[in-house]
């Protein structure tokens, strides 16, 4: 699940880019990226989503290593620095901090076009990572049990929809974890296209 998310993640960023600065997708997010972060082990990418999302809360902004994935895998404490030589990122774009890397084309082109990503655009990437497009029965979802930008994202199954108005639906839902039950108000968001959590209720 949390593989799929950074994936997801870096896939929004990647169209972002494109929109702001007609920066091809592949660029920046490749396939071969994508298969990189998908043979990493489950427990270590929630670790890494769950940094990136509290980077996020603290309204990050421009295009750094506080919201790469694979910078932050391969951040090396004891050394304190990156481990660039490593990288799967690297490898594919060349290391980031070379003049003619992907990396630094991509901040080249941000810079010439007067564009950058700031701490909002993360925060609807975001949504867009989390959050489902359509909603029904059986479907597995991530709910921010905290609010907090995806800190405690714990996945539930959809059990029974219910129509609250055209633009709200009320669910139950049953936590994958602990099988213990939820009602989650989702609302439409038109412009996401997505059904949002808006609030969330343990049901005894």
């Amino acid at each position: 699940m949390f593989r799929q998310l950074l994936v997801k993640f870096m896939q929004e960023k990647a169209k972002l880019l494109k929109e702001k600065a007609e920066i091809p997708e592949e660029m920046y997010f490749s396939h071969k990226d994508e298969k990189a972060i998908m043979s990493w082990r489950e427990e270590e990418a929630r670790k890494i989503f769950q940094i990136i999302a509290k980077h996020i809360e603290e309204e990050v902004k421009h295009l750094g290593t506080l919201t790469c994935p694979f910078c932050i895998r391969y951040y090396c404490k004891s050394e304190g620095r990156l481990t660039c030589e490593v990288c799967e990122y690297g490898w594919h774009h060349k290391p980031c901090s070379e003049a003619n890397s992907d990396y630094k084309l991509i901040l080249k082109t941000l810079f010439i076009k007067e564009k950058s990503i700031k701490a909002e655009d993360y925060e609807e990437i975001l949504k867009k990572t989390i959050y489902p497009p359509q909603l029904k029965i059986g479907d597995i979802v991530l709910i921010d049990l905290d609010k907090t930008l995806g800190l405690n994202l714990q996945e539930m199954e959809v059990l029974e929809i219910k129509l609250a108005s055209p633009t709200a639906l009320t669910c139950i839902c049953q936590s994958l974890k602990d099988n213990s039950l939820w009602k989650v108000d989702f609302k439409s968001d038109q412009e996401l296209e997505a059904w949002i959590p808006k609030l969330i209720d343990r049901l005894d």
